[in-house]
This record gives structure tokens, C-alpha cells and sequence, in this order.
């Protein structure tokens, strides 16, 4: 098993190329924890915030087979000045799970940031979800649906 951040390519076509290789278990992580569609996050979008920096890949291989995926979003809090990793989604096939490739995506997203000079990682979980071994609870998230 390797962990990895994913590099950005260097062409405008390999960048979309390397995001629909991504694609499927951004697709799977999406659906399996929001059951949401992507249909609105498009190739492209996906892209232009992954190029600004915006947007970041950890992933786990198993010799060249994609079998997990970390997504964060990387910004700059401007009432804080800190800078901020949030995990957005997290996803390991079912085959690989309990076996902590998530928690090993995890640690090397605290390497690599620690490295880029991040303040902190942010991991927003569900009430109904026991998160595994990360940091301290600080807050709890409520939603108001309109």
C-alpha cells in the first residue's frame, strides 16, 4: 500500500484526465455519505479549485488500483489569520476498510500540511458518526434546512 498526495498535472487535459480517474471514488464518497448528486460539481470546477489550491488529494493505492481518496479544502481564515485544512470527504472501498488506510490518509494529510505551513485540519463528522481517533472535539455543527 502506498500513500500519496496526488500530483497536479502539468496540462490543462492531463489535470481533466487525472480528475476523472479521480472521479469515481469522488462519486462514492459523495453518495455514501450525503447520498447527494455531483452532477453539479463538474470536471472542470474540480479542476480550477485544485489548481488554485483550494482543493487537495490524499489517496491509497494498492499497486496501481485507487482505493481510497481524502479531499480537502485548503483556506485562509481572514478573522483568524490562520490557515485551515478541511477534510470535505474521505473515502476507503469497502474491501480495504478496517484495516486504517483512513487514518494512515490522515496522518500523512498532518505531514504534508504541517509542511505547507497549515494551521489545523478540520474534520466535520455526522451525529450518527464515530470518527476515529482525530484531534480534540471543539464544536458540534447544527444545520437550519430552509
Amino acid at each position: 500500500m502506498k500513500v500519496q498526495v496526488v500530483k497536479f498535472p502539468p496540462t490543462p487535459d492531463e489535470a481533466l484526465q487525472k480528475v476523472a480517474e479521480l472521479r469515481p471514488l469522488v462519486e462514492k464518497a459523495f453518495t455514501e455519505s450525503i447520498g447527494g448528486n455531483t452532477s453539479a460539481l463538474a470536471n472542470e470546477m474540480i479542476v480550477i479549485m485544485w489548481h488554485s489550491a483550494m482543493l487537495d488529494f490524499i489517496e491509497v493505492l494498492d499497486g496501481d488500483k485507487r482505493v481510497g481518496l481524502l479531499m480537502t479544502n485548503i483556506y485562509h481564515n481572514d478573522f483568524t489569520g490562520k490557515r485551515i485544512a478541511q477534510i470535505v470527504r474521505g473515502y476507503v472501498e469497502p474491501e480495504y476498510r478496517q484495516q486504517g488506510y483512513f487514518k494512515k490518509m490522515l496522518e500523512h494529510a498532518r505531514l504534508v500540511y504541517q509542511a505547507r505551513s497549515v494551521d489545523y485540519i478540520d474534520m466535520v463528522t455526522e451525529d450518527n458518526q464515530v470518527p476515529i481517533t482525530f484531534g480534540n472535539k471543539i464544536a458540534s455543527v447544527y444545520r437550519l434546512e430552509l
